[in-house]
């Protein structure tokens, strides 16, 4: 996979949140997709289109070990992982 741009991935998560929640309001680097109101099975569907999106396995145990709760430390960890 060739290396990410921060800004395209931040995109596709944003699309990635409006599709999984329905997401009306905009999303920042800092927002905590817990406070998104995301559950487990939504938590879950995140996951699965990240990795669908940027083949990128995400373990959902990754959440918590890296703390990827945020927008922005999901951006990083997708961005490194490229």
């Amino acid at each position: 996979m060739s290396p990410l741009a921060e800004a395209e991935v931040f995109t596709a998560l944003c699309e990635i949140l409006r599709e999984v929640k329905k997401l009306k309001q905009d999303v920042t680097r800092e927002d905590d997709i817990r406070k998104l109101g995301l559950d487990s099975l939504d938590v879950i569907n995140y996951l699965f289109s990240i990795e669908e999106k940027f083949g990128i396995d995400v373990p959902v145990e990754t959440l918590d070990e890296k703390d990827l709760f945020t927008i922005g430390a999901m951006v990083d960890h997708l961005c490194a992982a490229a």
